[in-house]
């Protein structure tokens, strides 16, 4: 558990990841953000599901490079993530799309949040579809805390 001295804890989603990495900061133009990103997982306050590290290697991109080489930012399988994903997909069973893998992730996102009281980091758009749940209805179910990307800087005081 991080302490309120080194400040919230963030699980990013994949969404995120890929916004910052091929749109709003690539690391030829960014190096800051990413040295910044760097911080956070140095200092245990942003982690990311396994299941997010899958989704990237399926990129061609270097984002999956990026994220491999930071020791502690990607969460393992462990019991209790498993119990809280599970838990995820009984209470929102389509969640996860059987579509080439996308948004495999998403349960795994709002599981390690849960578990970790950590906000989730996300760029989905918020609606309130059963049939197709985003991850901003599934935390607000588990009262989860979520916010974009853009936020996450803002709470940082980040400037570039």
């Amino acid at each position: 558990m991080v302490s309120a001295a080194q400040g919230p804890r963030f699980c990013i989603d994949t969404s995120s990841l890929v916004q910052a990495w091929t749109r709003a900061y690539p690391i030829d133009l960014f190096p800051t953000f990413w040295d910044k990103m760097d911080d956070l997982v140095d200092k245990g306050r942003i982690i990311a599901p396994d299941e997010v590290l899958r989704e990237t290697g399926r990129r061609d991109d270097g984002l999956y490079k990026w994220l491999k080489e930071r020791d502690g930012l990607i969460w393992k399988i462990d019991d209790e993530l498993q119990a809280s994903v599970s838990q995820v997909m009984a209470d929102f069973p389509f969640m996860v799309k059987n579509r080439t893998g996308k948004n495999a992730a998403d349960p795994w996102v709002v599981a390690l949040a849960r578990i970790t009281s950590a906000t989730v980091v996300t760029e989905e758009n918020e609606d309130n579809s059963t049939t197709n749940p985003k991850i901003p209805l599934v935390c607000k179910h588990y009262k989860v805390r979520f916010i974009r990307l853009l936020e996450l800087i803002r709470r940082e005081g980040w400037q570039f």
